[in-house]
């Protein structure tokens, strides 16, 4: 991890697949066929995947701005809509010739927003509203039939309740007041061979808000992929100095 800095903040936020976004000192990262034989505890319930559809295309989407403090360093497209470029400050932007996107030393990756050139506009758009679709996909799962992952341990997670001995498996979680991951906090899939974890779908639903604390870390297991991991989180998402989280984040504040 890069050393202690300001992270980045965005407002409501989708954490999509496969690229990893860094902040430094903070880390995002997102990554992408089931057998027969799973060597995890299943639920009886195989949760379906959230499906976030096009804002995969982007690590951080924001409907009113996304803000960091140098250093930063994103992998990924950034996005906003329907607020304009200017809601994106700390970043230092040059503009593409085409005008469709501006670049930035800060990510490793484009810069997208509704007052960029055609078809820039109507692609943020679309983005916006997968990510709605997705966040309220998320917030509608029912329960999991396994009645442990029901406001696991007070939503204080890590330890005993998704430590390295305990691991979280596949299924919905609900917390109706908040989470705090307080230590290392492990995902265990279905199984490291072809095509084992690739439908292991993870659903945090989280009614208040969520903070990794400094220098925590989110670690993936036996073939758990952080793409298939949604925390739907109804307020603040809070990623402290070097932390380190997986999965996809759809919310309200990143900060």
């Amino acid at each position: 991890q890069a050393p202690t800095s300001s992270p980045t903040t965005a407002s409501p936020t989708a954490s999509p697949t496969t690229p990893r976004i860094t902040d430094t000192p903070t880390t995002l990262s997102p990554t992408g066929v089931p057998t027969s034989s799973p060597t995890a505890s299943p639920t009886a319930f195989r949760a379906p995947l959230v499906d976030i559809q096009t804002a995969a295309n982007y690590v951080l989407i924001s409907e009113t701005a996304i803000s960091t403090v140098p250093p930063s360093d994103i992998t990924g497209n950034i996005g906003i809509h329907p607020t304009v470029s200017t809601s994106m400050t700390g970043f230092v932007f040059t503009m593409h010739a085409s005008g469709e996107y501006a670049t930035s030393s800060q990510i490793n990756g484009k810069a997208f927003a509704p007052d960029y050139a055609a078809p820039t506009p109507a692609q943020m758009a679309t983005a916006v509203s997968d990510f709605h679709a997705a966040y309220l996909d998320a917030q509608g799962r029912p329960k999991d039939s396994d009645t442990s992952k029901d406001n696991l341990n007070g939503g204080t997670l890590g330890g005993a309740y998704g430590g390295v001995c305990n691991q979280l498996t596949p299924g919905v979680y609900t917390f109706p007041s908040g989470v705090s991951v307080t230590s290392d906090l492990y995902f265990k899939g279905s199984g490291e061979a072809a095509g084992q974890g690739e439908l292991d779908a993870f659903i945090i639903r989280v009614t208040g808000t969520m903070a990794l604390n400094i220098g925590v870390k989110m670690i993936l297991q036996n073939g758990a992929l952080a793409k298939n991991i949604i925390w739907q989180v109804s307020t603040t998402t809070t990623l402290n100095a070097n932390s380190h989280m997986e999965g996809i984040i759809l919310g309200g504040t990143t900060g």
